[in-house]
């Protein structure tokens, strides 16, 4: 029998509260085995949610020095968020002075409708993502020095 999605949110809510506790705690892979859970409940098409469960697995992984895992949770958290709320397209030949209205298609803005039924904002969105970006950073900063860093924005300029 298929559980109600409300049933599923609330049990990966309840996880993620736990897992909480255990990063606050300094228990980082008990943080990160309880996430994992959080997300196995969590309904697949709630990409605000799974943003921010990955986005927090990111940060167990950079406190254990697993700064490849860190990394690919922080892409995934970055992944979700732009289906809901995808960056502007970059143009290589618009200077920073000219600005472009893009129109949102219709399955973006059902997406952003969505979130703010939700109770989301785009700020909040705007929050996760830039929390994602600075722990993807951090990671590739570990893991390369600073050439690795100009990586850090690719998931942006590969969709520009």
């Amino acid at each position: 029998m298929l559980r109600p999605a409300q049933s599923l949110l609330d049990e990966s809510n309840a996880l993620k509260s736990a897992a909480n506790s255990r990063f606050a705690h300094g228990a980082y892979s008990e943080a990160i085995q309880t996430y994992d859970r959080a997300l196995a409940s969590c309904p697949n098409y709630l990409d605000y949610e799974v943003a921010v469960l990955q986005s927090n697995i990111s940060a167990c992984h950079i406190k254990l020095g697993e700064w490849k895992e860190a990394i690919d949770a922080a892409t995934k958290s970055i992944d979700a968020l732009e289906s809901i709320d995808p960056l502007p397209k970059h143009n290589p030949g618009q200077t920073s002075t000219s600005s472009v209205v893009e129109e949102i298609d219709d399955a973006t803005a059902e997406k952003i409708d969505a979130l703010e039924k939700s109770g989301k904002t785009r700020d909040q969105v705007q929050n996760i993502r830039v929390k994602a970006f600075l722990r993807r950073a951090k990671a590739r900063s570990e893991t390369g020095g600073w050439a690795a860093l100009q990586g850090a924005h690719e998931g942006d300029m590969r969709a520009h």
